[in-house]
């Protein structure tokens, strides 16, 4: 079955993780990174998004999966001719 998948720029915020001691004053300091995601939208429900990087021409077939809790997510962007 040929999925219709629409195009989309997803803004994100990647959540930090730091192994090892640090001073609290430190640990105030820190921050995540925005991040980017160019694609294609496979799925969205009230927990996570599902982006492809890649699809195959049948439309049937995805590669390189991003799944993000809809928590990070700030932005999500469709691009036309999708």
């Amino acid at each position: 079955m040929k999925a219709r998948l629409q195009g989309v720029l997803v803004e994100w915020l990647d959540p930090m993780n730091h192994n090892g001691w640090v001073s609290i004053s430190e640990v105030e300091a820190m921050g995540v990174q925005t991040m980017w995601a160019l694609g294609w939208l496979v799925g969205k429900d009230k927990e996570y998004i599902k982006v492809s990087v890649n699809k195959s021409t049948d439309g049937d077939r995805v590669s390189d999966i991003l799944i993000l809790p809809v928590g990070c997510v700030k932005s999500i962007k469709e691009i036309k001719g999708g």
